[in-house]
């Protein structure tokens, strides 16, 4: 997707069905959850930040279309898509037990 096609809005025929989808300035909430998880951006412009990491500049994450984050088990988050944007969760496959 090319940086023009950012700017004036999604192609939907690059977006998984999988993905969640964000209108400009639309917030989500990500609960806590046990595992850990990736979120990849996978068209628009994303931000992140973790809940309870304070003002700090440093806590302020921009995700574009391609790029990912690593999620830590327990952790919060809160997205925010900045012009139209979508993103899926990848979770690892729980480990197989040897029996």
């Amino acid at each position: 997707m090319s940086h023009h096609d950012t700017m004036t809005g999604l192609n939907e025929s690059s977006i998984p069905d999988t993905a969640w989808r964000l209108a400009r300035g639309q917030v989500r909430r990500l609960p806590a959850q046990a595992g850990e998880r990736w979120l990849q951006a996978t068209a628009g412009r994303l931000w992140l930040t973790r809940s309870g990491a304070g003002t700090a500049r440093e806590a302020d994450i921009w995700l574009d279309a391609g790029q990912r984050q690593w999620l830590a088990p327990r952790s919060e988050w809160v997205i925010e898509g900045w012009g139209d944007a979508a993103f899926v969760l990848l979770q690892p496959p729980p480990v197989c037990q040897a029996a």
